[in-house]
């Protein structure tokens, strides 16, 4: 059998002036000895005529059998047999198929014919995604290309989902043990996650290229040939921390960033995605690890604070959204400075960034920093010298998005313009701001 796959019907007009001699291809998981055709007389030898009435009604793949008859496999999941003279026979629509339903062909889970049984040439192989069904096709009857009258064609299911799941998990547990940057440990204790990071720090800084697939990776540890992913392993950290816990992930980040630069946005369109998404968003390469080693630190590590200024906040609202939850809360703001310091940073990446309308006090990341604010904790001048020094350094890195030409003073004005002048410390820092 001949499969041309999604080759378009309408290119084979013009690549095969002479219908090649008849071979299989075969795609099985049991392999399959060739066939053995011999060139029959009514094989046609130039198929291009029939080739374009399939292209007009739509045909999706196309095959030889050993006689001469032509089987083609339509967009909308019949079948139909078509002879070299142009005569063909009656739809055949495919019964039994799994997962499918009446619209058994899509763009996600696509059906192609496949093979040729070696031992019955009647018989074709339907082959999906997720599932293989063999059909036999009844002897030819002729009708014509305007009887679209279908008529049923039993399949026989012979490999199904659950094979395919199991095939699957196979191979990526495989993928798991061999993919470069994926470290064997003993076991998931904190422990062992700790005296692994260092290796993995090593391998992302020896193999960046292999480590990093397709724009996005997740950290991952192999526990007896099984996947321990980023959020697992820093959850493990967080509910048993030790000592050196916080330093050792911040060596992942500090290997991760001299590899990606300063001078690459690791949350732009062209930046790093994790592999993982959290409720439907956007989740940036190494936010886990980055959050989980300030929480086991007592002041936020060099490396995170490097990943921090190195995002932007049109491209990472996951970070923003549970920055407050994770970190500022359970550690609270008495006497952290450096943790102000990134609430604000934050903040301002999301307003310049535009993905945050309303006033910057109401942003999730400034909760505890708009309450300090009201009760009187945290001073005005305080705050908006924060303000100001934070955007003076995301506008160093050319980070003040929409805003950049207008200049730092339009964004504090607007920034104070936003604010709720009713509440008496939000209109002292709008004066501030705006002075």
């Amino acid at each position: 059998m001949i499969d041309f796959g999604y080759f378009p019907i309408s290119a084979l007009m013009e690549a095969f002036p002479r219908y090649p001699r008849p071979s299989a291809r075969l795609r099985s998981e049991v392999p399959l000895a060739p066939v053995p055709m011999k060139r029959d007389k009514a094989i046609p030898e130039d198929p291009r005529p029939v080739l374009r009435r399939l292209a007009a009604a739509l045909a999706v793949d196309v095959a030889w059998m050993p006689d001469g008859t032509m089987v083609a496999l339509f967009h909308h999941g019949v079948l139909r047999q078509i002879r070299a003279d142009a005569t063909v026979g009656p739809l055949l629509r495919p019964e039994g198929l799994p997962y499918f339903g009446l619209s058994v062909f899509s763009t996600r889970f696509p059906l192609e014919l496949v093979r040729l049984r070696p031992k019955d040439a009647n018989t074709l192989v339907l082959a999906s995604e997720f599932a293989e069904a063999e059909v036999t096709l009844p002897p030819f009857e002729a009708t014509s290309w305007s009887d679209v009258t279908e008529r049923p064609l039993p399949a026989r299911v012979i490999r199904e989902r659950e094979l395919y799941d199991k095939d699957f998990k196979t191979v990526r547990r495989q993928m798991v043990k061999l993919r470069p940057g994926n470290i064997a440990i003993r076991d998931k204790s904190p422990a062992s996650i700790v005296g692994g990071l260092p290796k993995m720090a090593e391998a992302v800084l020896a193999r960046f290229d292999e480590v990093i697939i397709g724009g996005s990776w997740t950290p991952t540890f192999v526990v007896k040939g099984r996947a321990f992913t980023e959020e697992a392993f820093c959850a493990s950290l967080l509910a048993d921390p030790i000592p050196g816990a916080g330093e050792a992930l911040d060596t992942l980040v500090r290997a991760f960033m001299r590899r990606v630069g300063m001078s690459v946005d690791i949350t732009s369109d062209e930046g790093l995605e994790a592999e993982e998404a959290q409720d439907g968003e956007i989740k940036i390469c190494l936010t886990d690890t980055v959050l989980t080693a300030i929480r086991l630190s007592e002041r936020i590590p060099a490396g995170c604070w490097r990943w921090i200024v190195g995002r932007d906040g049109l491209h990472d609202p996951y970070t923003t959204s549970v920055l407050s939850a994770r970190v500022i809360e359970p550690l609270g703001l008495e006497g952290r400075d450096d943790l102000l310091k990134l609430a604000v940073r934050v903040s301002l990446q999301d307003f310049v960034g535009q993905s945050w309308q309303g006033s910057i006090l109401g942003m999730s990341s400034m909760e505890a920093v708009a309450a300090r604010l009201h009760q009187g904790a945290l001073s005005p001048e305080r705050l908006a010298g924060l303000l100001r020094s934070q955007l003076k350094a995301q506008a160093r890195m050319g980070g003040l998005s929409w805003s950049t030409n207008a200049g730092q003073d339009t964004v504090l004005a607007e920034i104070a313009r936003r604010l709720d002048t009713s509440q008496p410390s939000e209109n002292a820092l709008a004066r501030l701001l705006a002075g």
